[in-house]
């Protein structure tokens, strides 16, 4: 395909929604060409309409108005089932069926052979003599490969990526953004991917996109768009919103303006050793973290109580814990910097496993109908999906767990050191502080979990979504 004409085109793309008798603007008027074997990165706040643009673009949700143009020909003149094939849909949470990995790649073309499926893995840079390990055994990130891998056995001439790395850590995303750039010059293939980084645009290459209110506000080489936007909304968005600008200017002030408030409060409550204050303390950061893990879910009604039951229940269960065994005393100086880091991970673990189940769930819904048509309960009907979303809530622990003392000190274990404890003391309060977190996440992640896919389901079984 010649790389100077568009394989896929947009023509003022909209897509307006009705919401309790109001309507909303979702994508506006959007009008883009894509070359073949370029790389565009979609920017934007969250709630911009950048994910609504990726599903418009392979019909996976109806334009109000506007046209889009594959190869030449208006995409509602394609078969749907075919249009799909050709622009290709990774989504941010990826989904694997049961059975092994090569069964995954055969659901996607049933005439694959073992050499091809080979390929296909090297491509999406995942070890093909893995191709007949059970996908569910696999991680998020080895799951999220084999999904692309996946993809192309479609032989696609697109592929949209749906923030395909927001829940991966640092390595797995290399290894997804190193096979996307090669995948796009090796097949020739346009790849249009969301993300919320502009690192990750820069890192990227190619072109960059951002949308703001639904609307295309500026476009041009993504390290331009990033490090010098020329409109307002460029400025106010990519300079002040989200890249790491904002982290210098203002989460270095804030942090110190934090932590010296922080640390004459703790004096002072370590200095009275009241109770009450020193549980005033904790439920204050308690709450905290329930509203910061509630800001970013936005499926469900008051997130904040599931977020808040979740922390408040992993961290009473956990400090309850260290109590009874006589690790700590009741002692402000022991409670409060061991609730800080039990919070913290709580927040971090709930907000992860909210966001998987609802995604899941709703990504998943004819699955589950037809699991429920078939007389099943709706725990058994969603228990895939629930184990995907605590396993989800608990990577960043358990990734932690396998690579404690190897790939890097933990932070108490090092400011022990520091101050010049012996090694060896250090890492016992280590280890005790490495299991208290596990334990923290475990039960945060349950809860959050068992208080959330509750509210899909009805008494009778039935699947409830708007």
């Amino acid at each position: 395909m010649n790389a100077d004409l568009p394989v896929l085109e947009a023509r003022h793309l909209t897509r307006r929604v009705s919401s309790d008798g109001a309507e909303l603007m979702i994508v506006d008027d959007f009008s883009f060409a894509f070359n073949p074997g370029r790389i565009y990165s979609i920017l934007g706040p969250s709630g911009a309409g950048k994910s609504s643009v990726l599903r418009l673009l392979n019909r996976l949700d109806e334009p109000t108005a506007g046209d889009v143009v594959f190869a030449g020909t208006d995409y509602r003149t394609i078969a749907p089932c075919e249009l799909r094939k050709r622009i290709g849909y990774l989504f941010q949470v990826p989904y694997l069926f049961p059975g092994t990995v090569a069964d995954n790649l055969r659901y996607a073309d049933n005439t694959l052979d073992s050499g091809r499926i080979g390929q296909l893995l090297e491509l999406a840079s995942f070890n093909p003599q893995k191709s007949g390990q059970t996908a569910a055994s696999l991680s998020v990130g080895e799951k999220q490969r084999v999904a692309l891998a996946r993809l192309l056995a479609t032989d696609p001439k697109v592929i949209l990526l749906d923030e395909p790395t927001a829940a991966l850590d640092p390595t797995y995303t290399s290894k997804i953004e190193g096979a996307v750039r090669k995948i796009a010059t090796d097949r020739n293939l346009a790849v249009i991917m969301v993300s919320h980084s502009p690192e990750q645009a820069l890192r990227m290459g190619g072109e960059g996109l951002l949308i703001v209110s639904g609307r295309l506000e500026e476009y041009g080489p993504a390290d331009r768009l990033v490090n010098a936007p020329q409109t307002e909304a460029g400025r106010l968005t990519l300079w002040w919103k989200i890249p790491v600008q904002k982290d210098l200017a203002f989460g270095s002030v804030r942090a110190f303006v934090q932590l010296v408030a922080v640390g004459y409060a703790l004096k002072y409550i370590f200095e009275l050793e009241s109770a009450w204050l020193m549980h005033l303390a904790m439920l204050i950061m308690t709450v905290v973290g329930a509203q910061v893990a509630a800001s970013r879910v936005k499926e469900i009604k008051r997130p904040v109580i599931v977020t808040f039951l979740a922390i408040a229940l992993g961290s009473a269960v956990t400090i309850g814990m260290l109590l009874a065994l006589r690790v700590i005393t009741m002692e402000a100086r022991y409670l409060i910097p061991l609730a800080g880091m039990i919070i913290s991970n709580s927040m971090n673990a709930s907000a992860l496993t909210v966001n998987r189940i609802i995604s899941d769930i709703r990504q998943n819904k004819d699955a589950i109908e037809t699991s429920l048509a078939l007389g099943k309960s709706w725990r058994e009907a969603s228990r895939r999906f629930q184990k995907d979303a605590v396993v989800a809530g608990m990577l960043p622990t358990l990734n932690f767990l396998k690579t404690v003392g190897i790939v890097a000190l933990p932070g108490a274990m090092t400011g022990m050191i520091l101050a010049g404890v012996e090694p060896v003391k250090a890492i016992l309060l280590q280890i005790v502080v490495a299991y208290m977190l596990a334990a923290a996440v475990t039960v945060s992640s349950v809860v959050a979990l068992e208080l959330t896919v509750r509210r899909f389901f009805s008494p009778h079984h039935q699947l409830l979504l708007k």
